[in-house]
């Protein structure tokens, strides 16, 4: 048998093997990341929440509360199946950080909800990224109006989408007031 036989007979081999043994490798791979974090899930829900519990007096997290502004950072977060497919799609082409990505609702369309009173305090610390990135820096004479045009377009998008948010809580607000004074009216009447 020629070297060049051995070789062909190990690529098949290794074809093989890739072909039958690797999706059932990426199979108990997947698997295994979703039993670590069903336990971690577990570990917070069984212990972490007793020793909290047992130094805060006021009651749990229950209120899910929209962000009006920016979260800056991404220190705790949570996000559904559907969620995730929305960044991953939006975000396709990565032109600013991640956490500035999540915070523009209004591009995305996917609301920043957070728990209140929050979970998670992120520790005050200097930055690891440096602080090169708030330098100024000349922008070419040609890019100027298009850079203009481009943060005036941004912030007119941005407000709108504050305004109609404010729109629609105002509503909502409004349509239980009217429910909870028909819920009253009727508990009178005879």
């Amino acid at each position: 048998m020629t070297l060049l036989e051995i070789m062909i007979v190990l690529a098949i081999l290794a074809l093989v093997m890739g072909l039958l043994v690797g999706p059932k490798i990426l199979a108990y791979f997947r698997e295994a990341r979703r039993k670590t974090a069903h336990m971690a899930v577990k570990m917070y829900a069984d212990q972490d929440y007793t020793r909290w519990a047992m130094t805060h007096h006021e009651p749990c997290p229950g209120s899910i509360v929209e962000l009006a502004g920016n979260a800056y950072g991404t220190q705790g977060y949570a996000i559904t199946k559907a969620g995730a497919k929305l960044f991953l799609d939006h975000c396709r082409i990565v032109c600013r950080p991640i956490d500035d990505e999540m915070d523009r609702t209004w591009v995305h369309g996917q609301p920043n909800l957070a728990v209140f009173p929050f979970p998670v305090l992120e520790e005050s610390a200097g930055s690891t990224i440096g602080n090169t990135r708030f330098d100024t820096f000349a922008v070419p004479r040609h890019l100027k109006l298009k850079r203009l045009i481009a943060h005036r377009v941004e912030r007119w998008r941005r407000d709108a989408s504050t305004i109609l948010r404010r729109v629609r809580r105002f509503r909502a607000r409004r349509a239980a007031k009217i429910k909870s004074q028909g819920n009253t009216d009727s508990s009178r009447k005879p």
